[in-house]
């Protein structure tokens, strides 16, 4: 069998996922404990300005919004801690956060990985995924800031009020926000790489070789995931108004919720699939060049046991 017949393959990216799927639940029950003491803070904070009125948060429209001002400011201390308890939680799930993204890279790289092995493996590279964590998110809010006060000077000098300074107030807002969002998909790239024993440095490198090679790609995959990903953000925050109706209501909102949440874990995670099955192909493309038969040669006289296999493993 050839080479090529061998590449043909390659595991699609949902059957990947499929193999990984006890991590991308371990992931999104995660990232759900880590949201559920910003939550109940918040929650408590929302029953002490708001229990006493029959029409709950619809209340805060009454009245010019005055109830609303009146709220904030029951609430302060609450809003208050709840910014600490959001700080706190994340920082406290951050290492299982990242050893749960590192788990799916793992078992979506091979059929077989165990949900405890493929978790320890990546609890023993949670320092380097957090290192590599925190420095993207420290430049991607650099970036942020900078593309926000660059968006804010020119809007006011570009932007007028006609159907067309609408649109130059779109590209104006795509703009601030791109490089941040290119460095996200260089994060994404690199964590797979740091998941898979690579260090920091060396995953970023690898991340803009694959991402200069691939570059269609990539950025329509990731333009994917992070539109599915927003769209499901969206969703779960209109089903939890459902929580502040009735009982059977606050059920079904929750569920919605989680199932959102579930779905945008879904996304990043078919990114990593994707991703992987890019660079799995890559390699075996390298490999099967370093043995392919030099010119003039005959693919019989290849005799190795590699090539009778049909490919690399």
């Amino acid at each position: 069998m050839s080479f090529a017949a061998g590449h043909a393959q390659e595991p699609s990216a949902l059957r990947r996922l499929s193999w990984a799927w006890p991590s991308v639940l371990a992931w999104w029950f995660v990232r759900g404990l880590a949201a559920l003491v910003p939550a109940l803070v918040l929650g408590r904070a929302a029953g002490r300005a708001l229990g006493h009125h029959e029409q709950g948060e619809l209340a805060l429209l009454a009245g010019g919004g005055e109830l609303l001002l009146e709220a904030l400011g029951v609430m302060r201390i609450e809003l208050e801690a709840l910014g600490l308890a959001g700080a706190g939680a994340l920082l406290l799930a951050s290492p299982v956060l990242a050893a749960a993204a590192g788990a799916v890279v793992l078992q979506a790289r091979a059929p077989g990985v165990g949900l405890g092995s493929a978790l320890g493996a990546a609890l023993a590279r949670a320092g380097s995924l957090l290192l590599l964590w925190g420095a993207a998110l420290s430049a991607q809010a650099l970036l942020l800031l900078l593309g926000v006060t660059a968006f804010g000077g020119a809007s006011k000098a570009l932007v007028s009020d006609t159907p067309r300074g609408g649109l130059v107030f779109l590209a104006l807002a795509v703009l601030a926000v791109l490089p941040a969002w290119v460095l996200g998909v260089v994060h994404q790239l690199a964590r797979v790489e740091v998941a898979l024993g690579a260090g920091v440095f060396e995953a970023a490198q690898r991340s803009m070789d694959r991402l200069g090679r691939s570059r269609a790609r990539i950025f329509a995959w990731a333009l994917a995931s992070s539109g599915a990903t927003f769209a499901f953000a969206i969703a779960g925050a209109a089903a939890l108004e459902l929580v502040w109706r009735s009982s059977w209501q606050s059920a079904l909102g929750a569920l919605l919720a989680e199932l959102c949440a579930l779905g945008a874990v879904l996304a990043r995670s078919l990114f990593i699939a994707l991703t992987l099955g890019l660079r799995d192909a890559e390699g075996s493309s390298e490999a099967g060049a370093e043995l392919a038969p030099p010119d003039g040669a005959e693919a019989s006289d290849l005799s190795t046991p590699l090539h009778r296999d049909g490919g690399l493993e």
